[in-house]
C-alpha cells in the first residue's frame, strides 16, 4: 500500500469516522500519532484503543475481544499484520481509503498512558521519554525500561501507567501538549 499524505483536516475527518464506528467495541480509544501532533500533512492513522471484553465460547464462559471480531465481521477493515486477538497491534487496510494505513495501538487499563504517550510520539520525542525514565531508574543499557508495554523499574517491577500524566509525574517533567512533542524532553 503506497502512502498518500492527506491534510489534517481530511486525516482527522478519517479519523473521527473510524473511530465512531470503533468506540462501541472499545473501553477506550483516542486518536494518536501526527494527527494527535496535528501535524499539517498525515501519512497514516493511528489509534490507540482498550478493547471492550464480552462473553465468548460455547458456554459464554471466554473473555472475547470485542474489537478484533468487529474488525473481522466488518467489511471495512482487512488486516494486513497482527491478525491475533490478544495482540497490541493491527495494521489495517481500509477500505474506503485504499491507500491510507491504519495502525491500532491495543492497551490496558494499566498501560493506558505510555501507550498513548509512546504512539503519540514523535519517534524521538518516545525514544527520549523512555531514555529519560531509564536514567531516572539508574537502568543500563543492558535492561529494558518497558516490557510488554510497560515502564518497569530497575528490580522488574511494573509500574501502572493508567494516564498520560502519570507518565510525565513519572518522568519528573510537567505535561507537554501532544502538538509540542517532538525532539526530545525539556
Amino acid at each position: 500500500m503506497s502512502k498518500v499524505k492527506r491534510l489534517l483536516t481530511e486525516a482527522e475527518r478519517i479519523a473521527d469516522e473510524i473511530m465512531a464506528d470503533l468506540e462501541p467495541y472499545c473501553d477506550r480509544i483516542s486518536v494518536a500519532g501526527s494527527v494527535r501532533r496535528r501535524k499539517s500533512e498525515v501519512g497514516d492513522l493511528e489509534l490507540v484503543a482498550i478493547p471492550a471484553r464480552g462473553a465468548g465460547g460455547l458456554f459464554g464462559t471466554i473473555a472475547t475481544n470485542l474489537l478484533w471480531e468487529h474488525l473481522h465481521a466488518s467489511e471495512r477493515y482487512h488486516f494486513t499484520k497482527g491478525d491475533n486477538p490478544d495482540g497490541r497491534y493491527y495494521q489495517l487496510a481500509l477500505a474506503a481509503y485504499p491507500d491510507l494505513q491504519g495502525d491500532l495501538f491495543l492497551a490496558e487499563a494499566d498501560n493506558w498512558g505510555l501507550t498513548l504517550v509512546v504512539r503519540t510520539g514523535s519517534a524521538e520525542f518516545s525514544t527520549a521519554a523512555l531514555a529519560r525514565w531509564k536514567r531516572r531508574q539508574g537502568i543500563g543499557p543492558e535492561q529494558a525500561g518497558s516490557v510488554g508495554g510497560r515502564l518497569v523499574r530497575r528490580d522488574g517491577e511494573v509500574v501502572p501507567t493508567p494516564e498520560e500524566a502519570t507518565v510525565f509525574e513519572l518522568l519528573g517533567v510537567p505535561w507537554i501538549a501532544p502538538e509540542q512533542r517532538h525532539g526530545g524532553l525539556p
